[in-house]
């Protein structure tokens, strides 16, 4: 079912495509992916990468692939269809998330959505002993729909900016020893030292 859902929103969308129109330049049109951080053993392995418009002309069909490395995380879930487009407007498919690709179509077909707001958020899980680093979630227009689209069938120019993410290593305070200072009498023969530790991991 899903995949004779994508099918048809591609048509639409390559439908549009084929018709002879000119670029709208929309001066700031921006669909932006945010940054986050996330700490190497921190005690959830998710991150969210929320791609929002800023200065939004209207726009009513878009395709997107949103692409990541498979070696540092992987695709979980859609945690938010957005304030834009209703959740039924929204098709994910297509994907080939075992290579870091995720397609995401949307649709009205009618009206043109004008909101700057979040457009959706996507769940990944990050990998066990990444390396510390910055990676990109990419954002591009998918090339088999066209770009993107206005209810005047006019493609919107935009720009598009990737989300990132932060790894960074745990830090871990090193291990400290230390032995109390005693006061030992000549006349006595034994005495006790004791040691005391501080930042123990176990």
């Amino acid at each position: 079912m899903a995949k004779k859902i994508l099918s048809i929103v591609l048509s639409v969308l390559l439908l549009i495509s084929l018709v002879p129109n000119f670029v709208f330049a929309a001066e700031g049109f921006t669909i932006s992916g945010n940054q986050v951080e996330y700490i190497v053993g921190q005690d959830t392995n998710t991150v969210d990468i929320t791609f929002s418009t800023s200065g939004n002309p209207g726009f009513t069909a878009a395709s997107f692939d949103i692409c990541f490395d498979p070696d540092i995380m992987t695709y979980k879930e859609i945690s938010s269809y957005g304030e834009i487009f209703e959740s039924s407007q929204i098709t994910v498919g297509g994907q080939d998330t075992k290579n870091g690709i995720l397609t995401v179509l949307f649709a009205d077909g009618l009206l043109d959505k004008t909101a700057d707001a979040e457009l959706i958020t996507v769940t990944f899980e990050m990998l066990e002993d990444i390396p510390a680093g910055e990676y990109e979630v990419e954002i591009r227009e998918n090339s088999r729909s066209g770009g993107i689209f206005n209810a005047s069938e006019k493609k919107v120019a935009c720009d598009l900016v990737n989300g990132k993410v932060s790894v960074r290593n745990k830090n871990v305070e090193p291990i400290s020893i230390y032995a109390d200072c005693v006061t030992v009498d000549k006349k006595d023969k034994t005495f006790d030292i004791t040691l005391n530790f501080a930042n123990n991991p176990g």
